[in-house]
């Protein structure tokens, strides 16, 4: 069993070893010692990083008791070897771990929800809920969250044994019929959890939910906390102000200033689209009638206008008509007919590198082909 040293003192970065076990796989190397403070990739956290004798660890997994490193080189067998963890990016890992013991505990507290899942990797951090949860509840749990870190509550953790728990009620997901780790966050939680944890609650700084998923009958939170949600909030306080420089309106307001952005915009699309269809209407009036397929190309691709485009063409034209968009990729198409066309779609689609179709007399999809190669299939 190796000698876990996270769990004596979380805040050790560096530490000396004794190498029992080094073996090569898969072209890396799998190193056993006789203690460690790297903390393994366990409980929904991402492993520790940093170096033994200056060889990079880039894995650290635990079996049966046992922690096993991955490095890039190999030690030597009873070797003494000095080792240093990357105590930022753990810290990072012990802000946030707390904090999501915080709202777990708290949804349980407040609202009777188990959290059912954790993640915490490098980039999005979430937690999973046995209920759904709601943007008020989040909002309170996670105000509650906030006065617990400002409180500076007192984090600890034990090893208990089945004697020594008695009827303490405690989280956990699983049922442990052994020697159980319980932390420990004065007046708010209490869980089983083999992670390292800040000592104060004062260390997370702030809790942050960024957003609610709806999942599995539950919902995923997304969360950050400590330095990372530090960076994430100041980021965003800059983009803000960029934002308000542009607009030129306070950061309070940018809200409303974005809508009137959004009902301008509908607005000015709204007067396009009329413009376009009135556009539409000229060109099929000044077109030749034809006795057989019509077709006509427009500059647009919005499949109203193409419509109503398609509608005009049909009573000039004797087959098929055919109005044509420039897509994003290839050309968009509206087809009407006097009866059925959905044979005639099939073939056109099949000859010309298209997709779509639709009901009776009138069809939609687009064509791959070129514009030349559309216009000759159709008045062949």
């Amino acid at each position: 069993m190796t000698e876990k040293l996270y769990y004596k003192d979380a805040y050790i970065k560096e530490f000396t070893a004794t190498v029992l076990f080094c073996r090569e796989l898969c072209g890396k190397y799998e190193v056993i010692l006789d203690r460690t403070a790297f903390f393994p990739e366990e409980g929904g956290q991402s492993a520790d990083t940093g170096f033994i004798n200056s060889i990079p660890v880039i894995a650290v997994k635990e079996r049966e008791g046992i922690i096993y490193h991955t490095l890039e080189r190999a030690v030597s067998v009873g070797e003494t070897v000095f080792c240093s963890i990357d105590f930022k990016a753990r810290f990072s890992k012990m802000q946030i771990h707390t904090a999501e013991h915080i709202l777990s505990g708290l949804f349980h507290s407040e609202y009777g929800i188990e959290n059912v899942g954790f993640h915490l990797g490098e980039g999005e951090v979430t937690m999973d809920t046995s209920a759904p949860v709601t943007e008020e509840m989040a909002d309170r749990i996670e105000t509650l969250a906030n006065e617990a870190v400002f409180s500076n509550k007192r984090v600890s953790a034990k090893i208990y044994s089945q004697d020594e728990i008695g009827d303490k009620k405690y989280r956990a997901k699983l049922e442990f019929s052994s020697d159980v780790r319980l932390v420990e966050i004065e007046g708010v939680d209490l869980c089983a959890c083999c992670a390292p944890h800040v000592a104060m609650t004062g260390e997370i700084g702030i809790i942050k939910i960024l957003k609610l998923e709806s999942h599995k009958g539950g919902t995923r939170i997304y969360i950050l906390a400590g330095e990372r949600a530090y960076s994430y909030l100041k980021e965003l306080y800059k983009t803000a102000q960029r934002a308000s420089a542009i607009l030129s309106a306070p950061s309070a307001l940018l809200d409303k200033e974005i809508m009137k952005l959004i009902e301008a915009k509908a607005n000015t699309e709204r007067s396009l689209s009329l413009l376009r269809e009135e556009y539409a209407l000229a060109t099929v009036k000044a077109c030749t009638k034809s006795e057989g397929n019509l077709v006509l190309y427009f500059d647009f691709a919005a499949r109203a206008e193409l419509r109503t485009a398609a509608k005009a063409m049909k009573e000039r034209a004797g087959g098929i008509a055919v109005a044509l968009g420039k897509a994003e990729r290839g050309y968009a198409f509206v087809m009407l007919g006097d009866g059925d066309i959905s044979a005639e779609v099939k073939k056109a689609t099949a000859a010309l590198m298209g997709k779509g179709g639709g009901r009776g007399n009138m069809a939609e999809g687009s064509f791959g082909a070129s514009l030349d190669e559309i216009t000759q299939y159709f008045k062949g």
